[in-house]
């Protein structure tokens, strides 16, 4: 952690919507200590797009901008991807002030999306659990479709489905490479996926792809999914997604949960720039438990991050931010 620069907290979105509700006299004392504080505040893509999915916030989030311009010191930004620097990051809050009809659109947009990647996110933590019997039947059963649909069958050879994966996986590179770095894609490009499908082979062709991305990059995707699983370490709600029985509000909670879980993912890839990282009372309280450890106590940074316990008062939920950045800053900086 570097002292040579301001200190930096990374703010919630519920920090950003309390700051919105308040009076102007309010959001002015509430940005007048912070700047007294000398605190620079975390300009992250995640939480934009987290205040983007809600509807109907237009006068409000015009407060926010108005007040959040107000901060003395220029916020650290953050890429919504940790396999970004915050090099080059073009992110600004005026991203707020889309008209009511293009940001509604773009908030159901932004639903869909969550939705779909917390059933992605489930299916990836349950290849790291282990399943009695019958789950991993109804995990097989529920995910057939979508194998049958990229050629995979259980009658068919080893080799066949062997291809049907490297198909997809030979589909999804095609199709993504354009957001890749230059050095990334070319060494993508250069990959055969029409060789023969024998495992010395398929072992080649993976080795390649991780190649490919670069160790800094693929340590950086371990440990994103070292932070997400020990967020739902001993979480029913993934296999309840992965095997369509959880309900739309199940569904909701559970993408707030992996959505918290990238924040503070974040937080851990840019730690060097960022001191203190605001969490919720979930978070909190799997950080603070005794066993399995949070991902955050096996860093030793879990003296970095604060919760506040909300009331229906924004002020009064402002007032004890306040208070808790004023002694956290005291504390680190001791």
């Amino acid at each position: 952690m570097e002292t040579n620069r301001p200190f930096t907290v990374y703010f919630d979105t519920n920090f950003y919507i309390w700051l919105a509700q308040v009076s102007d006299e309010e959001g002015n004392n509430v940005i007048s200590k912070l700047n007294e504080l000398e605190i620079r505040h975390v300009l992250s893509e995640k939480i934009l797009f987290e205040l983007l999915s809600g509807k109907e916030r237009n006068p409000q989030d015009k407060n926010l901008v108005e007040r959040v311009k107000k901060f003395k010191i220029k916020p650290y930004k953050v890429s919504i991807s940790s396999l970004e620097t915050n090099k080059d990051i073009n992110v600004s809050w005026d991203v707020l002030l889309l008209n009511s009809a293009l940001r509604n659109t773009f908030a159901d947009f932004l639903k869909a999306i969550y939705d779909t990647e917390t059933v992605a996110q489930s299916l990836s933590n349950m290849t790291d659990k282990k399943l009695s019997k019958d789950k991993e039947e109804k995990l097989q059963q529920n995910l057939q479709p979508f194998l049958t649909s990229i050629g995979y069958e259980q009658k068919q050879s080893k080799e066949e489905n062997a291809n049907a994966f490297v198909n997809l996986a030979s589909d999804l590179i095609s199709n993504l490479s354009f957001i890749l770095p230059d050095e990334q894609r070319k060494k993508l490009e250069e990959i055969d996926f029409a060789v023969e499908k024998s495992p010395e082979h398929l072992l080649n062709i993976s080795k390649q792809i991780i190649d490919s991305l670069g160790s800094e990059n693929v340590e950086k995707l371990e440990e994103e999914k070292k932070i997400i699983n020990s967020s739902v370490k001993l979480d029913p709600r993934p296999y309840n997604v992965a095997v369509n029985e959880a309900s739309n509000k199940e569904i909701k909670n559970l993408g707030n949960t992996f959505r918290d879980a990238g924040h503070i993912n974040l937080f851990v890839t840019h730690q060097i720039q960022i001191d203190l990282i605001q969490i919720d009372s979930h978070q909190k309280n799997l950080v603070e438990r005794n066993k399995p450890k949070h991902r955050l106590v096996e860093l030793n940074l879990d003296h970095r991050y604060f919760s506040v316990e909300k009331s229906a008062n924004s002020a009064e939920n402002l007032s004890k931010v306040i208070e808790i950045v004023m002694n956290k800053k005291q504390e680190i900086y001791r």
